[in-house]
């Protein structure tokens, strides 16, 4: 039994994943998604955790204290303000969404108890998962069965959209690097990595998706001033100019199908000048509304008749939006510590760690432009497993020696 509670790590990570590929998986989401939810609850209450540290007990029960409070605002907003959220269907659904999303990921997951094996094997079944799912949409571009959203971009399928396409297309990318550097432990892992990058590159051009864009470069950034190997900077560099020799071409090729995806990154990459796409009057008609409530914050949710979108675009804004400047303070706090303790895994290069700073930093980009907190469990979950590793498996040290740098790439 004690066997079975010391793989629920790999199982949960393979739950949430499973969340980024359910629109290929079943076309009723809403009933997979309660599912996976059930199942979640389940196993995190049932798996082995470890205590929290003095050391790291305040950021802990701040991380408590932030999940309550949003929920609780949630449920005021809704219940007794009668303010109207346009994120779900049904207003149950967002209680959900914060209770699995935030509360669940805060509270069970920075005490997971790592059973020390490798997750080589959970990040492989979640590379095929990723990798099948983007060849159907792969497959039905190439056939001329494509699917384009209001604005002239190709999606994923009628009901995976162009920016969740796009970031699909980044965690291909992420989960390919991850199988590269694993490729010594089995010779499958680079068989399928540059499958993983190929495809994830053309899916993130076709969907023409600036977040995903934005969150491979910082993640490239990161690579780079932690010592990434001369070998992937050859390798990293031979697609650069792969990819600037064939621009032209996939420009051409994406606007005979009738999208501007391509265009529309490669001005990204080109022009200065706002290109926010109204993102900037988003947040600037928000910060009007918390400088007239600082402190306590507006709502969880905005005005779809004012703003004209479902939510703002930005996850700092949103926090000070719905808790104020005391939530903003909170979060901040950590993400910080997410953001060093990231820092920390590159620096030690324990491969596992570092798919899991990969994908947190994805989903930081992701929300910091293109999508609500509160739609985005895979966020809450990616944030405390980077916790959970400063925590508990990351060395308390002000320098990094070689031997512990040895020591903790090999747990």
């Amino acid at each position: 039994m004690k066997k079975i509670r010391n793989k629920i790590p790999h199982l949960l990570f393979l739950l949430i994943s499973s969340l980024l590929c359910m629109t290929y998986i079943t076309e009723n989401v809403v009933q997979f998604q309660i599912v996976i939810f059930i199942i979640l609850i389940f196993l995190s209450v049932w798996s082995l955790k470890l205590g929290i540290s003095s050391r790291y007990k305040p950021l802990y029960s701040i991380m408590i204290v932030f999940s309550i409070l949003y929920f609780m605002r949630a449920c005021v907003d809704l219940e007794i303000l009668g303010r109207t959220q346009t994120l779900f269907g049904n207003d149950n659904t967002v209680y959900v969404f914060i209770l699995v999303g935030v509360f669940l990921q805060f509270f069970i997951v920075p005490r997971l108890k790592l059973d020390g094996s490798s997750f080589s094997w959970s990040f492989f079944i979640f590379s095929l998962m990723i990798l099948c799912s983007l060849f159907i949409s792969f497959r039905n571009i190439i056939s001329g069965e494509i699917v384009l959203s209001s604005d002239s971009r190709i999606q994923a399928d009628e009901r995976l959209g162009v920016i969740q396409y796009g970031h699909l297309g980044l965690t291909a990318i992420i989960m390919g690097i991850i199988m590269f550097m694993k490729k010594k432990e089995f010779k499958l892992f680079l068989l399928i990595s540059p499958l993983l990058l190929s495809v994830g590159f053309f899916s993130l051009i076709m969907s023409g998706t600036r977040s995903a864009l934005v969150g491979l470069f910082v993640i490239l950034f990161m690579l780079v001033i932690t010592r990434l190997k001369v070998k992937t900077i050859i390798i990293s560099s031979i697609l650069l100019v792969v990819f600037g020799l064939f621009a032209s071409n996939i420009l051409n090729y994406t606007e005979s199908l009738g999208a501007n995806s391509a265009m529309r990154m490669f001005r990204f990459l080109s022009e200065g000048g706002d290109q926010s796409s109204g993102r900037l009057d988003i947040w600037k008609m928000a910060l009007g509304e918390i400088l007239d409530s600082p402190i306590y914050g507006v709502s969880c949710f905005i005005d779809f008749a004012k703003y004209k979108v479902d939510y703002l675009h930005n996850s700092f804004i949103e926090v000070t939006y719905s808790l104020g400047l005391l939530g903003l303070l909170a979060f901040s706090m950590i993400n910080l510590f997410a953001i060093v303790t990231c820092y920390k895994i590159f620096k030690l290069r324990n491969i596992d760690y570092m798919c899991f700073s990969m994908l947190y930093i994805q989903y930081l980009t992701y929300t910091m432009f293109s999508e609500s907190i509160v739609r985005l469990p895979e966020f809450w979950y990616f944030l405390s497993m980077v916790i959970c590793i400063g925590f508990h498996y990351i060395p308390v040290k002000k320098t990094i020696k070689k031997n512990d740098i040895n020591y903790y790439s090999n747990l």
